[in-house]
């Protein structure tokens, strides 16, 4: 849910095709880092398999994952707040 936030586009305005390409920038750099965000998530999942088969407890890895997932949770909630504080100005000035 929190990486489908990211990828989220908004309505199209009228505005000059400099503004558009930042626009198209920030849109393949938000993409990007979603699909980068998404990559750790899986590797994270590949380690803890690991770690069980290298001997692990299930509970011991199960613990190491949530501690995983709760840091790149962090950096996407980090990510949305700057999203909202930056296109904040801009819905204002549209009003």
């Amino acid at each position: 849910m929190l990486i489908w936030l990211l990828l989220t586009e908004y309505p199209p305005t009228v505005h000059s095709k400099s503004y558009h390409r930042q626009l198209r920038r920030q849109n393949i750099l938000g993409k990007t880092i979603a699909l980068l965000l998404t990559m750790q998530i899986f590797l994270i999942a590949f380690q803890a398999k690991s770690r069980i088969d290298q001997g692990n407890s299930s509970i011991e890895s199960l613990i190491w994952m949530t501690q995983q997932y709760i840091s790149v949770l962090v950096k996407i909630r980090s990510l949305q707040d700057k999203r909202e504080k930056n296109d904040s100005p801009k819905l204002k000035s549209k009003r």
